[in-house]
């Protein structure tokens, strides 16, 4: 684990984030009334040219009078390169006390974010303002996915990344006609079976863009938020959207109707499984600590947590192993993996059978001295982590190089229910 770690930024739930046009205020009130974790009033694509400053008005007043409850409050501003950037920025943030957060869109650099932010910085000290605006920026353009991680490290203010796939679309020339839906085009033809019949394997044009986001956002701190479906009468779609987009490690989703706002809450909230499981694997950790043991076994899955002392440590996941000793016949355990049908890479089988080894032994000795595992944080806080985080708890074997990665990642040595022999 590395030594270098990011700066802790704002946290705020934003499972769902409502667009509300600042041209509509009829919107205003039932945007109140939502479920919606976070609402933004929008200046930039909902507004006419002609209507620009009006909306702008309109967004202050109704963010100055409203009752907007615990619901945290964006404003969209238009682009860096538009006649009124400056304006919105810095009116809305002198003006509203109430404002939470900037929405930037199109950012493709770190000084979009950086000239934002100085923007603040400076009205903040104007007005003698405590509370600091946050930043969110809209990733919509090939610049902006190319300069991601750029972006995500580029300031403390900076919250959020949001996929903004309607204006990427357009940028990439795509020619999609229904922003967020999949696309038939990008598709491929299976070899025929035997009846010489050929199936359409559908893909996911976006999952570069997503997955770089996702990742960016994770090495910064950041939270990625997956952005509009706009389709908005196909909810199987929009589920189904919202649930790659957590898969891929999103925290939430935009909702540009309002009978989106709970199917995003409910994608993006732990479920009961998950929270049992939470409960259950906490029991288990303090009963281990208090055995003073290092390793524990449910339902067939073989943990350890790791020590602050042991030798040579490979990762596996959040899992920490040292080296079989010598004395293991590695051959007997690559057969045995071969026989149970065992995740390894031929690159390196001798690191992922370490569980056997450790199952297999009668009571592992744990070396006393070496390197110290930067990873303090109590078991309890990592695996509650784990459950906000949506992630489900297998024991994943993770490679320690790019090369081993298609061979290894993300998969599991036994499935959470599955009894499954060892040797």
């Amino acid at each position: 684990m590395t030594a270098t770690t990011g700066s802790p930024r704002n946290k705020r739930l934003q499972r769902s984030e409502l667009a509300v046009p600042a041209t509509s205020p009829r919107f205003f009130e039932k945007a109140v009334q939502s479920a919606a974790d976070v609402i933004f009033l929008d200046l930039e694509d909902a507004v006419a040219d002609r209507m620009k400053d009006g909306a702008r008005a309109q967004a202050i007043d109704a963010i100055n009078n409203l009752d907007w409850g615990n619901k945290s409050i964006a404003v969209r501003v238009n682009g860096l390169d538009t006649p009124w950037a400056l304006k919105d920025i810095v009116d809305v943030a002198r003006m509203c006390p109430r404002l939470d957060m900037i929405l930037l869109p199109k950012a493709g650099s770190a000084f979009d974010v950086q000239f934002a932010a100085h923007l603040l910085t400076l009205v903040e000290r104007e007005e003698k303002r405590d509370k600091q605006i946050g930043i969110e920026v809209l990733i919509e353009t090939s610049l902006g996915v190319a300069n991601a991680e750029e972006i995500a490290a580029s300031s403390p203010r900076l919250e959020a990344m949001i996929f903004g796939v309607g204006d990427y679309t357009v940028d990439m020339r795509t020619f999609d006609t229904v922003f967020g839906s999949p696309s038939q085009r990008y598709s491929m033809l299976t070899s025929p079976n035997g009846d010489g019949v050929r199936e359409t394997h559908w893909n996911d044009q976006w999952h570069f863009a997503m997955a770089r986001i996702a990742n960016a956002c994770r090495a910064n701190g950041v939270r990625a938020i997956d952005g509009p479906f706009a389709d908005f009468g196909d909810t199987d779609g929009y589920i189904a959207s919202a649930q790659r987009a957590a898969a891929l490690g999103f925290e939430g989703k935009w909702a540009i109707h309002p009978s989106q706002v709970d199917l995003a809450n409910t994608v993006f909230t732990p479920t009961q499984t998950q929270k049992d499981w939470a409960a259950r694997t906490l029991k288990v950790l303090d009963e281990a600590a208090e055995r003073g043991d290092g390793r524990w076994v449910t339902k067939a899955c073989w943990s350890i947590w790791p020590t602050p002392s042991w030798q040579d440590p490979f990762r596996v996941g959040w899992i920490t192993l040292p080296r079989p000793p010598q004395s293991v016949d590695t051959s007997l355990l690559w057969q045995s993996s071969l026989k149970h049908r065992i995740p390894r890479c031929t690159a390196c089988a001798y690191w992922i059978l370490q569980p056997f080894w450790l199952l297999h032994s009668a009571e592992p000795s744990w070396p006393t001295s070496g390197r110290r595992s930067s990873r303090s944080n109590s078991p309890t806080e990592v695996i509650r982590c784990a459950a906000l985080a949506h992630l489900q708890w297998t024991t994943t074997l993770l490679c320690g190089s790019a090369r081993h990665a298609t061979n290894a990642a993300s998969r599991s040595i036994c499935a959470p229910n599955e009894a499954r022999p060892f040797f």
